[in-house]
């Protein structure tokens, strides 16, 4: 593989992205965690990868970008003993593709959801009226009602937990 040997010293952001991208796409770990995630791999070509002078940090992402610090890859061995970074990037990242692809995949809108339901259990409202608010809310979300009806319970369980 001559491009891995040239990658260890090319650290223009063009290249990585490129070669980081090629070794993601072939990577049977990174094809489960795409899986595991539920983001198809075509979400990989709106991603970009730089690298960078970072200060007190490794790496970094966000929703479009995965930056590296330039020491990553300053002794030659980012392939052999560094791309934990970028698993531990992409991670992040395919969280946060999922949560914009699946609504209740957020654990911030689920618990959004779940404290709205307590404080309506405080007020004194029946499970019934509850679930007449939320649930049309809810099911445009899903494709079937049974999977609706089964996030409502679980949520309606814990918000009567908490109360």
């Amino acid at each position: 593989m001559a491009w891995f040997i040239i990658a260890k010293v090319d650290t223009e952001d063009r290249s990585v992205n490129v070669k980081l991208k090629r070794f993601i796409r072939e990577s049977s770990f990174f094809q489960r965690l795409f899986v595991r995630y539920s983001v198809s791999m075509d979400k990989l070509d709106n991603l970009s990868f730089k690298v960078k002078k970072m200060k007190g940090r490794y790496a970094t992402s966000n929703a479009d970008e995965i930056w590296l610090n330039e020491k990553l890859f300053r002794d030659g061995t980012f392939w052999e003993d560094r791309i934990h970074f970028v698993v531990h990037e992409m991670t992040h990242w395919l969280i946060r593709q999922r949560e914009k692809e699946q609504y209740f995949a957020d654990p911030e809108e689920c618990l959004a959801f779940i404290h709205s339901m307590q404080w309506e259990i405080g007020q004194g409202k029946s499970k019934q009226d509850i679930l007449i608010a939320f649930f049309p809310i809810m099911k445009a979300h899903f494709d079937n009602k049974e999977d609706t009806v089964a996030l409502f319970n679980a949520m309606f369980q814990k918000a009567r937990s908490l109360t």
